[in-house]
């Protein structure tokens, strides 16, 4: 092994891979064949070579490298493949859940975002969760978790309710995100609902459902006025989702607008809900412009990056309230996360 190969092996070694340069990104394997790689940097496409995956280059006997030159403040999610199957990158310990029961690793360019606010600040008091299970015939399964964070400080309270709750709720660490918002007076005052999803039915369910809908009025309304005191202002209170999640949050905000009135959709999945997700598309088209404020983001290596684009240009043309947000990443709840302070703060301001 030349002293070029055998530095780059020991790099990879102490510092983990990719090893940055720039804006190089460079990736090491030790073995008698390479791996494929993918990951969002490749749009995920089918892990043979031929196919999108990329191949790996032999420098040196059982060394194989590539590059790839990417965005400075990218966030970057992979996996390595071998025969069709996951093998783990020994160099990059670095894992996050991948949403279907397998793991990526996952590396920072130099300048991506990593906000210090989903970790508590010194003298921020925390909000408290509470848990309830809903027995509803309208839902999937029939019985459905819900958790209510309620913020250490006094209220009427404005709400947001968080599709795929159990996800922002684990994975985000949403609550510390809004104990320090709220100690920085960022936001008003603001109580949380995380709604876990269906999970098997998630598709159905979030695909622009009528069952949702009536789950939300009827049920699931009713129960947070009870529980807490909110602002009285019509459509003072928000609907968050991501992929699946943000196309029904728009959904949630055209049906229940009076209610509803600030949607915040990550990645929303326009291209993934459906026959019904035309009538979404033709609500927003023909019927008159609801009072919404909409905040949508969505990351320039997802695969959902042209339906939200599409999504933001009819919108736009319908003239509604809207901040549209693009950034490096892919489709993953770490850098959805990055987003949550700005799109909060834009989406409670004071309406004009």
């Amino acid at each position: 092994m030349t002293s070029g190969a055998e530095t780059l092996l020991a790099r990879a070694r102490a510092e983990g891979t990719p090893l940055i340069a720039g804006d190089q990104a460079t990736f090491v394997w030790m073995g008698e064949r390479p791996p494929v790689l993918a990951g969002d940097m490749t749009g995920w496409r089918p892990w043979e070579a031929a196919s999108g995956g990329e191949r790996m280059v032999e420098i040196a006997p059982g060394l194989w490298t590539c590059s790839f030159s990417l965005p400075t403040d990218a966030y970057i999610e992979y996996a390595y493949f071998l025969d069709g199957q996951r093998v783990a990158d020994p160099y990059n310990p670095r894992r996050v859940p991948n949403g279907f029961g397998e793991t990526n690793h996952c590396f920072w360019m130099p300048q991506a975002p990593r906000s210090p606010l989903f970790r508590r600040q010194r003298g921020v008091t925390p909000g408290v969760v509470t848990r309830r299970v809903f027995q509803s015939m309208r839902l999937a399964g029939g019985r459905r978790t819900v958790r209510l964070y309620r913020p250490a400080v006094a209220g009427p309270y404005q709400c947001l309710l968080v599709l795929d709750g159990q996800d922002y709720l684990q994975r985000v660490r949403l609550p510390i995100l809004v104990d320090n918002l709220l100690h920085q007076q960022s936001v008003p005052p603001l109580a949380v609902v995380f709604l876990d999803n269906a999970r098997q039915a998630r598709f159905a369910e979030y695909g622009c459902s009528e069952a949702l809908v009536e789950f939300v009025v009827q049920e699931l309304i009713p129960w947070v006025t009870g529980e807490l005191p909110l602002v009285p202002q019509p459509g003072g209170h928000g609907v968050l989702g991501a992929s699946l999640g943000g196309l029904a949050a728009l959904w949630l905000g055209t049906r229940i607008p009076e209610f509803f009135g600030r949607v915040f959709s990550q990645a929303g999945g326009f291209a993934l809900g459906g026959p019904k997700e035309l009538g979404l598309t033709t609500l927003l088209r023909l019927h008159e412009r609801f009072p919404l404020r909409i905040y949508m983001d969505c990351g320039r290596f997802d695969p959902l990056l042209e339906a939200n684009r599409l999504m933001r240009r009819l919108l736009e043309e319908r003239g509604y309230e809207i901040c549209y947000r693009e950034f490096n990443a892919g489709h993953n709840y770490p850098a959805w996360r990055e987003e949550l302070p700005a799109g909060l703060t834009w989406l409670f301001q004071p309406r004009s």
